[in-house]
């Protein structure tokens, strides 16, 4: 048999408030397909900070023919659920507040997106108890963005509503108080029908966990019991926070590495990633077909989701633009600069304004009785190069590059007129840019300099040039100032 692992903490994301794992990213991964697993989930601590880095290595294990496309990569988010995030501060004080554990899985793009959204709102609601910072998602929020079965709930480890609740029952059962136990049992109910309402049926999973712990192992027994009752799934997880159980001594340490008394011993005993072989050992007294089944649930979760990544198209924003008319004025030599051609007839309005802007500030700037041919030809060389960049970029990122200048020259433009503020010279690579001191970006003619203008773009380096929107921002901030 073989298992995805859908419950997994990593040091970049759990350790955000408190100290609680030892476990690397591409650690966990490796040591997933070591285990011959069909795959892992990054369930971190209200943190979604490892995603980009989960997919950039799994990435590169399916280049490298370590895993094959069927292996899949599952972004989660472990949340602290609580009923009512209004009169969270006031009822924590009393004891009251309890704020659970709760995993999410994201299905496919829109569930990341809604993964997110609750995650901005979790960190919204932020405020300290004690040393403590909380972070909690209210259960309405979480039923009014969590939509359409894009999200994979499931019932979290120990620390979650259910478990505690089914250890409450178990303890008013042993108490033989069966007025608290049939209260309990209805909030029991009520909590499985709330998650059924918000997830379905078919993507609610009730998680039991390989453990010696007393309380683990009978919420285990009774977690299968009440899957079968409402026609749910369980599925077994291993809640990774160390790698092998030779290093539970170094987590243990890690814990307590910032003098906090923290419990290491009962808990915290299993929750590294556990072979199939160590699971079944641990839950020997389930019957194993039930262990069957939760370990064929966890590839089901694997059907269940997408796979995919977040790259996406450059979006260049575009201002609208005045009318305007192109003069032509270097007609003569368009056959000798095919790039000047190309901007100069674009069938995109973007890339003729560019050149007409252009042809502005070479009248301006360039243009004098005394301008010899030599230094004539050295200044359309330079625009045919930097031009060419841009066009042979915008083919390969599928957006023009072309509003990318536009817009910042109207950005200066405001500032410079409107904003009361002084405009720098320029700055980093974009000052070897010939085109960019024409159009009144930057006021540097970096030919006078000797300055390349490949430092701020190449199509041998197909982006947008960072310290270009380094400019923008800073522009921007201090057009605000």
């Amino acid at each position: 048999m073989s298992i995805i692992y859908c419950h997994n903490h990593t040091d970049g994301g759990s350790n955000t408030r408190l100290t609680d794992c030892t476990v690397k990213v591409d650690k966990l991964i490796d040591n997933a397909v070591k285990l011959n697993s069909l795959g892992v989930a990054i369930t971190d601590h209200e943190s979604l900070s490892m995603h980009i880095q989960a997919i950039q290595k799994v990435k590169k294990l399916r280049e490298e023919k370590k895993i094959n496309d069927k292996w899949k990569l599952i972004l989660g988010n472990e949340i602290y659920l609580v009923d009512d995030k209004y009169c969270i501060k006031e009822n924590y004080i009393s004891g009251e507040t309890k704020f659970h554990h709760f995993i999410l899985l994201a299905r496919d793009k829109e569930g990341h997106k809604q993964i997110r959204d609750l995650s901005s709102k979790a960190w919204d609601n932020l405020y300290s108890t004690g040393k403590m910072e909380r972070v909690p998602t209210s259960k309405t929020d979480l039923k009014s963005i969590i939509k359409n079965n894009h999200v994979i709930g499931a019932s979290s480890c120990l620390g979650g509503e259910l478990p505690q609740l089914v250890l409450k029952l178990i303890s008013a059962e042993q108490n033989k108080n069966i007025k608290d136990t049939d209260s309990i049992k209805l909030e029991i109910h009520n909590f499985i029908q709330w998650c059924i309402s918000v997830f379905g049926e078919e993507y609610f999973f009730i998680e039991i966990q390989p453990s010696d712990m007393i309380e683990q192992i009978e919420f285990n027994k009774r977690a299968i019991e009440l899957a079968k009752k409402y026609n749910l799934k369980w599925i077994i997880t291993t809640d990774t926070h160390y790698i092998n159980k030779e290093d539970r001594k170094v987590h243990a340490a890690y814990l307590n590495s910032k003098d906090e008394d923290r419990e290491v011993e009962s808990f915290y005993s299993s929750t590294y990633m556990q072979s199939i072989e160590e699971i079944r050992e641990y839950l020997s007294y389930l019957d194993e077909s039930d262990i069957d089944k939760a370990i064929n649930n966890t590839l089901l979760i694997g059907d269940m989701v997408e796979s995919y990544d977040f790259k996406s198209d450059v979006i260049v924003p575009r201002i609208t633009l005045p009318e305007f008319k192109i003069e032509h004025i270097f007609e003569q030599v368009y056959d000798k600069y095919p790039y000047i051609k190309n901007f100069a007839y674009s069938e995109e309005e973007q890339d003729r304004y560019l050149f007409k802007l252009i042809e502005d500030g070479f009248k301006v700037k360039i243009w004098t009785d005394a301008l010899s041919k030599e230094y004539f030809y050295q200044v359309l060389d330079r625009i045919n190069i930097e031009l060419k960049e841009l066009w042979e970029i915008t083919n390969v990122i599928h957006t023009k590059l072309s509003s990318y200048y536009v817009t910042t020259r109207q950005i200066i433009n405001i500032m410079w007129e409107e904003g009361d503020s002084l405009v720098g010279v320029a700055r980093g690579s974009v000052t070897g840019f010939l085109i960019c001191y024409l159009i009144d970006i930057t006021q540097i003619n970096p030919l006078h300099w000797d300055l390349p203008h490949w430092r701020h773009l190449s199509d041998s380096r197909p982006e947008t040039p960072k310290s270009y929107w380094a400019l923008m921002v800073n522009s921007a901030k201090r057009c605000i100032a």
